[in-house]
Parts: structure tokens; C-alpha cells; sequence
């Protein structure tokens, strides 16, 4: 596939804005699908640039933006069932029959 024609596959996908599922915007929201479709742009960038660029020394490699956005998805998008209970697991435990702050029950 050329370089252009992997850029305007991209820009359709993100024009078209229908390449995420229902689920995935209900268990990530708004700032989720920007962000897949953020993703879809990187890629097809990644993809056209060429090798010499990427391994400059004034810029980092691919696979250091792709591990990147990663860690940044993990950090941002703990959201969904499997949060829920991580966080109400971290929550002090209340003592029986009163609240933990010590105010009226």
C-alpha cells in the first residue's frame, strides 16, 4: 500500500468516525473514542514516515511512541467494571454501624 493511500484509508476511517463499537464509547467514553481515533491517525503516520527519520537522534523510535501511548491508554482508561471493584476494594473498610468519618449514621 503507498503512503497515500495508507494516509487517506486513516483520514476516511477518522471522517467516517463509525470504525468503534457502541461498547467500546459506553466503557470508554468520549475522550476514548478521540483517542482510538487519535490512534488511527498515529499509525498511519507511523506508517509513512520513513526509517531514517524515526532513528534520528533528534527523535524517538516508533516503538517508543506506540509503548507510550500505551501506558498512557493503561493509565487513563481504567474505567468499566474491573475499576469499579479495584477501587471500592482500596476504600477504607467503614466500622459496623457507623460512618468512618464519625459523623450522625
Amino acid at each position: 500500500m503507498s503512503q497515500h493511500d495508507t494516509l487517506t484509508q486513516a483520514l476516511q476511517q477518522i471522517a467516517d468516525w463509525n470504525s468503534h463499537t457502541t461498547e467500546y464509547a459506553v466503557d470508554y467514553g468520549s475522550n476514548g473514542v478521540r483517542d482510538f481515533y487519535r490512534n488511527i491517525a498515529r499509525a498511519a503516520l507511523s506508517a509513512t514516515q520513513p526509517a531514517q527519520a524515526a532513528q534520528s537522534g533528534n527523535r524517538p523510535t516508533p516503538e517508543w511512541y506506540a509503548r507510550k501511548i500505551q501506558e498512557t491508554l493503561d493509565d487513563d482508561f481504567a474505567i468499566g467494571p474491573a475499576a469499579v471493584d479495584e477501587a471500592q476494594a482500596a476504600q477504607p473498610s467503614q466500622p459496623a454501624g457507623g460512618r468512618s468519618d464519625g459523623g450522625p449514621t
